[in-house]
C-alpha cells in the first residue's frame, strides 16, 4: 500500500512576495518552523515528509 501524504492547500500570502525565515522558538522535534518577516505567520514543515503541516499564527486565516 503507497503511504499516504498529507495535502495542505497552498499559503496565500506565499504568492504576494511574502519572505519566510527559520524560527527556532516555534520548531519542534517534529516540524521545522518558518515565520513571515511581512505579516508573522508561522508555517511548519515536516522533517519526515517534506511537506507544510499547517500555518499558525496572525495571518493563519486571511484571505481564506
Amino acid at each position: 500500500m503507497p503511504e499516504q501524504k498529507l495535502v495542505v492547500p497552498a499559503c496565500p500570502r506565499r504568492s504576494h512576495g511574502h519572505l519566510w525565515r527559520f524560527d527556532r522558538e516555534h520548531s519542534t522535534r517534529d516540524c521545522q518552523a518558518e515565520v513571515c518577516r511581512t505579516c508573522g505567520l508561522v508555517r511548519l514543515t515536516s522533517y519526515r515528509t517534506g511537506q507544510v503541516v499547517r500555518y499558525e499564527g496572525s495571518g493563519a486565516h486571511d484571505g481564506a
